[in-house]
């Protein structure tokens, strides 16, 4: 078996301290790594990590349902393994040669269920801790906004492959768009803060955000954290997606991606 430093090379992504989240290129990706590399000396595939990070990331969770501090602590320390072997099922498939559409459609649809999964049982946990209908309502519009922001990226894939099929081939005008041109206009300000806004509803920035608030709920009153926590992103992530998907809509993105989506397959295709 190679030794660390060679399997780093043969199990990371291309420039993979360039590309994705700062906390996947910084931390995440190295430390999944001596995990990749112990479980390469078993036959388990890459595809059987993911469904054991899905387990994982679904009894933490399960143990905010709970709703004590020690629930709480026990949920987020689930949480990040399961983010940890998040990244430890590529290092496996690309090691093996095990990377197939099968083995990303199945990671990104745990990620749908953890991301979804996480404000309903918390909303759940409070309920039962409350006796407060109200807070089961927070994790509905929650958990369905999350869904419905996921749902933007995914249709738009959907509709990129209906577009190819309808027309038998893509087209790709000589001028082709850049989606980020308008970005250098004004609002800067504004687009900044929407930004902020939207990265933190991103699983791994959830995920860190509930870390930090289980070890300060061992000093204030218990749970109240967490509850005032699922108000901020009951209110927050209708909004984000509500600006959002109109943003995407009346700018046209889904169509300037596609041209540049396209034009990286133009040689294949014609």
């Amino acid at each position: 078996m190679e030794s660390l430093r060679e399997l780093n090379k043969m199990c990371q992504k291309k420039d993979y301290k360039k590309v994705g989240n700062w906390m996947a290129r910084n931390i995440t990706r190295d430390m999944a790594l001596p995990i990749s590399w112990l479980l390469l000396h078993t036959p388990i595939t890459a595809n059987c990590v993911t469904v054991i990070s899905l387990f994982i990331g679904l009894a933490g969770c399960m143990l905010f349902l709970i709703h004590s501090t020690w629930g709480f602590l026990g949920g987020v320390m689930l949480l990040q393994i399961w983010y940890l072997l998040d990244h430890v099922d590529g290092h496996i498939a690309r090691y093996r040669k095990q990377s197939s559409v099968t083995g990303i459609f199945l990671d990104y649809y745990t990620h749908h269920i953890i991301h979804a999964g996480v404000y309903i049982c918390l909303a759940l946990g409070i309920f039962w801790d409350k006796q407060e209908v109200i807070y089961v309502l927070y994790g509905i519009i929650t958990a369905f906004s999350v869904m419905f922001m996921n749902l933007i990226y995914d249709t738009q894939k959907k509709a990129y492959e209906a577009w190819i099929v309808i027309n038998d081939r893509v087209k790709v005008s000589g001028a082709h768009a850049k989606v980020g041109e308008d970005r250098k206009h004004s609002w800067q300000i504004l687009r900044q803060s929407f930004s902020y806004m939207h990265k933190s509803m991103e699983i791994h920035v959830l995920m860190n955000i509930l870390t930090l608030a289980a070890i300060l709920n061992l000093f204030i009153k218990e749970g109240e954290i967490f509850k005032w926590l699922l108000i901020f992103y009951a209110c927050l992530i209708p909004i984000v997606v509500f600006f959002k998907l109109t943003y995407r809509i009346l700018k046209k993105i889904p169509d300037k991606e596609f041209s540049a989506y396209a034009e990286l397959f133009k040689e294949k295709i014609y």
